[in-house]
């Protein structure tokens, strides 16, 4: 049985964080978003295991339905 998608994204995050994967999907330093560093190692490796696909496209669609958003301030660290 797969988690919804928010509780599997923080399970994800959280194990990231444990496991050195940090380097390709962190929490930003305020910590209340996230940031991928590295799409292909995050859709190759870390997708499949969380989600039901290794589609990033899907994984933004998922997002968008669940009320995340991106930061866009030009100059900020959160940007992305």
């Amino acid at each position: 049985i797969m988690s919804p998608f928010p509780l599997a994204l923080h399970l994800l995050l959280e194990q990231a964080k444990k496991s050195g994967e940090d380097g390709t999907i962190s929490w930003a330093s305020n910590g209340l978003s996230f940031k991928i560093t590295d799409k292909v190692t995050f859709t190759q490796k870390i997708m499949p295991v969380y989600f039901r696909s290794s589609n990033y496209k899907s994984f933004r669609r998922n997002l968008n339905l669940w009320g995340f958003r991106t930061v866009s301030n030009k100059n900020g660290e959160l940007k992305g």
